[in-house]
């Protein structure tokens, strides 16, 4: 089974999970969307309440269903902007962690899943920074090849770079950028003469 994303397949899960823990659990439904709560439920301390949800919460919602301790997403875009927002799997974990209770099955491969997702893409990003270091230290290389060359070989070319980027820190806006583009493109050119042994 792979990570679950629906309201009530989420709830569902909750539920029944919270019961294998041996919980008093009690389950309501918000009426006005997709919104389901599950309350767990103390002798002797207060209760936990969760909120399942695929939105933000209005103020005036808490009025009808009271405070809720938790919120569990389920949709991943809500995430960044949620809060103490999360998941059923990060709640979960949490929550055996706390209280004693083995992880079912479904939450340690889902956890392990998400592990290895999380490396490759981690490598992905790795190698992107690599790959743009790499192009800029080439680019920085070429430029001082390009440099050294160019004083020998093309003086007034290069006295024209110099030039326009000095120009470049006197201006501000477009006027600053025409004259870098045009310095740019003149060491452009010079490396691609300087590599053809023009």
């Amino acid at each position: 089974m792979n990570e679950l994303k629906d309201t009530g397949r989420i709830t569902d899960y909750l539920e029944k999970t919270l019961k294998s823990w041996n919980f008093d659990v009690r389950r309501s439904f918000s009426g006005m969307s997709d919104s389901e709560y599950i309350e767990i439920c103390f002798e002797e301390k207060d209760n936990i309440k969760i909120r399942i949800s695929g939105h933000d919460l209005p103020p005036s919602y808490d009025n009808l269903h009271g405070l809720h301790n938790f919120d569990i997403c389920t949709k991943a875009e809500r995430m960044g902007n949620a809060g103490t927002a999360q998941t059923y799997v990060t709640f979960l974990n949490a929550l055996a962690a706390h209280f004693n209770r083995p992880l079912p099955a479904h939450v340690v491969r889902v956890i392990e899943e998400n592990k290895k997702e999380s490396e490759r893409l981690a490598g992905i990003r790795e190698a992107q920074a690599r790959k743009v270091e790499a192009e800029y230290q080439e680019k920085e290389n070429n430029l001082e090849k390009m440099a050294k060359w160019a004083a020998e070989n093309r003086p007034e070319q290069f006295a024209k770079i110099a030039d326009y980027y000095t120009r470049a820190d006197t201006v501000t806006g477009d006027k600053r950028q025409k004259l870098r583009r045009r310095a740019r493109e003149l060491e452009k050119q010079l490396i691609g003469e300087m590599n053809n042994g023009k």
